[in-house]
């Protein structure tokens, strides 16, 4: 019981001259991705892997909290963008923002969460339901 504060940073660069696909930042989605954990960004707004590049910059933090027997709620937000080159500078119009709610519990085999991801109040959420832990 209590208040649990979230944060994630990721800032990388990948270069070469044949770059393959499986190198590349990918952004997108709510849950974090347990085999490609650095190319895989979760970013609430997107939908999953459907922004990718080079570069990434992406900032994110929330909070969780219990609310009832075995329920948790979580709230996030996220700014940040992929790239195919370093941005000229911080205020990049390029730099996008999300945020969302997720409503999950414990079960067996691992937590089952819903989650809630726009990019805008006046965007029609994004909806992921997750099942079970991650590997």
């Amino acid at each position: 019981s209590g208040l649990t504060m979230l944060g994630r940073v990721d800032v990388g660069y990948a270069s070469g001259a044949d770059l393959p696909l499986h190198d590349r930042f990918f952004l997108g989605g709510s849950v974090p991705s347990a085999v490609w954990t650095s190319q895989f960004i979760p970013f609430l707004g997107l939908s999953p892997q459907s922004a990718q590049g080079t570069v990434v910059a992406v900032v994110q933090g929330g909070v969780r909290t219990d609310v009832g027997d075995n329920v948790f709620v979580t709230v996030r937000g996220n700014a940040g963008n992929v790239f195919d080159r370093w941005p000229a500078s911080a205020g990049h119009s390029g730099y996008i923002t999300g945020g969302g709610v997720t409503i999950g519990t414990m079960m067996a085999p691992g937590p089952v969460t819903v989650t809630f991801g726009t990019r805008s109040l006046r965007q029609t959420p994004i909806i992921e339901i997750a099942f079970g832990a991650t590997f």
